[in-house]
Order: structure tokens, then C-alpha cells, then sequence
């Protein structure tokens, strides 16, 4: 089967929409699909090694092709006509049988089309006035309800976020992890390192700092805090705020590999996430695939954190009880290792095979439906 995958956006954007993309991608390699991958470009070099970027970034191991649509994308009222025009062209072009689309966009095609929503009230959405979302939002339920074949969400609290907002329906198919990568150690060859991963405002990396000065100071413990990110205004202005706790106590790793990150979590005692909005998270996932215990907000969907099974969800952005939690995973050996264990169960459910499976199912069903109608 011949299947394109569209990100509206750049594909070189290291966020969780390109590792779903090629997480994804990958999976169906392995079951015997060709892949096409349609997006903007960053031009020059970046564009000429795709292959590399991918395999760095997002630890892609499978055969894609990259078509980069001719436009810059600075502008959404100008790139949404595009998509309908070039995008819609190549897609015809290329003869897909399906398209499995990333942000939403308008595309002219009789092909199979599945769209998959990652989220509504990302950070892009809140910061725009009232009646560009208002705009935005009838522009996106318009093009569920009649230019889309099926809707997936990525957990079931966004299925239920998207039913109430626009009244759509839709199933939930969860993110694909290639759990292959991820390696587990036991407590004992692990460092004393709490890990905070993301470096957007939104993931409240200031709560996660305050609550290691609590642990160091109040509890009296010697850990570690490292904070790994995209190097950033809001991330440089916390390096520079806390430079009296560099290097004892806090560490910035910016623009880490994905292969720095998966050594960091099987060395890491737990990792903190305060976000302030989830419809998912990558990085709780690949903790969990790591064994890795998780402190996090109640932002991440229950379905993925159960509070006192792989990890603690809490309810409030207090530092002190973010300290308070991580202190009991770090003393209580039993607790850290039932927790761990627990963690590499959950994991389980997101092999990047299963998922792939599951989108090749629900292309074979809707293609069945229009071949019946």
C-alpha cells in the first residue's frame, strides 16, 4: 500500500508531531507500505540530508520519500490555499491510496483520508486572539465534517476535548513508539538525576528547578536536575536565573539527540513534567519504555500515568509536592522499583507496529465502506 503522510508545518521541527510522523513511518516500512512524506521545507542542507536529520532526531530507520511543498510556511491564510492547490496535485500525482494528515489542511483528492488531531489547546492556538481561534476552529470542524474520512485522536481526553468543542467524532488510536530503542536499568546502576524534558513555557521547567532546590535543601538529598530542550528565550533566560545551582546541582542539555536522551532516562532515578497542557506526551511515554518513574501534572491523560501505579499525577503546580513525591520514589526502593516495573507494562501497548496495524486497518475499512456505497 502506498500511503502519504502530510505535517502542515516543518518536518525538521523537533516536536512531537515529527516523531509521530516517522515513528509511524517506520512501522509501516516494516509492514510493506511505500511512505511519502509531504511538508515544508527549511531549505539548503537541512533538506538535502532529511535522512540523516531523521535518524538523529527521531531515530528513523525505515525508506521514505520527501516531497517538499513550494511555499514557505509563515503565513496560514496564505499556506491553507496552497495545500488545496500543490498539495492536493502531488497527492493525485504520487497515487496514494491513503493519506494520514498532520495539521489540519484542505486537500482536493478522493483518496482515503485520515486526519489525526494532537492536540487543540497547544500553545500556537491560546496566543492568538478570540476570533482568529473562533475563525479557526469553524475552518477545522468544516473540514472534519466534510473533507475528512475519519478523525483520530491520540488519547481519549482529547476525543472528549474535540467531541465537546466542535461535536466531532472520532476514535482513539494511540502514538507508536519504536520500544526496541529503549533500555531499562535496574535502581542500583542508576545516577541520582531527576530529568524534566521540554523546554517550551508551557512545560513549567521553573517548577521543576524549585522543586530540586526543595528536595537539596529541605530533604537534604544530593540530586541532580537536567533539563533537556530546544535552546530557547524562556529556557536561556532559567540557565541564567539559576546559574548559581550549574553545575551541583542543575544542568541544561539543549538540543540533545534522541540517543542522549534515551541514555539520560535508563540513568535517571524519575522524570518531572509539570505541563501546563497535554493531549499526550511523547516524553512520559518514552520515560515509561525507559522504566523510568514519572512526577507529573494532571495535564497528562490518566490513561497513560496512573497515580501510584507507574508514577505520580498530581493535581496541582506546587513545587513542594512535586518535591514531596519524587523524595518518596527516590527513599522507598520497593516503591521505585514496582513503579519501574509497572512503567515497562504500559509501555508495551505502543509498539510502532501495533499502531501502524491500527492505521492500516481503519484505511482497509473505509476503503471496503467506499467501494460498498
Amino acid at each position: 500500500m502506498r500511503i502519504a503522510i502530510t505535517r502542515r508545518g516543518y518536518i525538521t521541527e523537533l516536536d512531537g508531531v515529527n516523531k509521530f510522523i516517522f515513528n509511524l513511518a517506520e512501522g509501516l516500512n516494516q509492514l510493506g507500505c511505500e511512505v511519502h512524506i509531504i511538508s515544508h521545507a527549511l531549505g539548503g542542507s537541512q533538506v538535502s540530508n532529511i535522512a540523516s536529520y531523521a535518524e538523529k532526531f527521531f531515530d528513523f530507520q525505515g525508506k521514505f520519500q520527501i516531497h517538499a511543498l513550494p511555499f514557505s510556511y509563515t503565513n496560514d491564510a496564505l499556506a491553507l490555499p496552497l495545500w488545496f492547490l500543490n498539495g492536493s496535485r502531488l497527492i493525485n500525482k504520487l497515487e496514494v491510496d491513503a493519506v494520514i494528515i498532520n495539521g489540519i489542511v484542505p486537500l482536493n483528492s478522493r483518496k482515503v483520508k485520515i486526519a489525526v488531531n494532537h492536540g487543540i489547546f497547544t500553545g500556537s492556538f491560546l496566543n492568538t486572539n478570540r476570533i482568529t481561534q473562533h475563525i479557526y476552529l469553524q475552518f477545522a470542524k468544516h473540514i472534519y465534517l466534510y473533507g475528512i474520512d475519519l478523525t483520530v485522536c491520540v488519547s481519549s481526553k482529547l476525543k472528549e476535548e474535540l467531541g465537546k468543542l466542535l461535536n466531532i467524532k472520532s476514535i482513539v488510536i494511540p502514538l507508536p513508539l519504536k520500544l526496541n530503542l529503549y533500555r531499562t536499568e535496574p535502581l542500583g546502576k542508576r545516577s541520582p538525576l531527576v530529568l524534566h524534558v521540554g523546554g517550551r513555557s508551557s512545560k513549567n521547567a521553573e517548577i521543576s528547578i524549585q522543586s530540586m532546590k526543595i528536595l537539596n535543601e529541605k530533604y537534604d538529598l544530593d540530586v541532580k536536575l537536567i533539563i533537556v530542550g530546544h535552546k530557547n528565550a524562556y529556557l536561556e533566560s532559567l540557565s541564567a536565573k539559576y546559574k548559581y545551582m550549574v553545575p551541583k546541582t542543575l544542568e541544561f542539555y539543549f538540543d540533545a539527540s534522541s540517543l542522549v536522551v534515551r541514555d539520560l532516562m535508563a540513568n535517571a532515578k524519575a522524570l518531572i513534567l509539570p505541563s501546563r497542557y497535554e493531549a499526550f506526551s511523547y516524553v512520559v511515554l518514552e520515560a515509561l519504555a525507559s522504566g523510568l518513574p514519572v512526577v507529573v501534572s494532571s495535564a497528562i491523560p490518566s490513561e497513560l500515568v496512573k497515580d501510584g501505579f507507574n508514577g505520580f499525577r498530581l493535581l496541582q503546580y506546587d513545587p513542594n509536592l512535586y518535591a514531596k513525591r519524587i523524595k518518596a520514589l527516590l527513599t522507598d526502593d520497593d516503591m521505585w522499583d514496582g513503579m519501574s516495573k509497572n512503567a515497562l507494562k504500559t509501555a508495551r501497548k505502543y509498539s510502532h507496529i501495533k499502531v501502524a496495524k491500527l492505521y492500516l486497518h481503519a484505511i482497509q475499512d473505509i476503503m471496503r465502506m467506499k467501494l460498498n456505497s
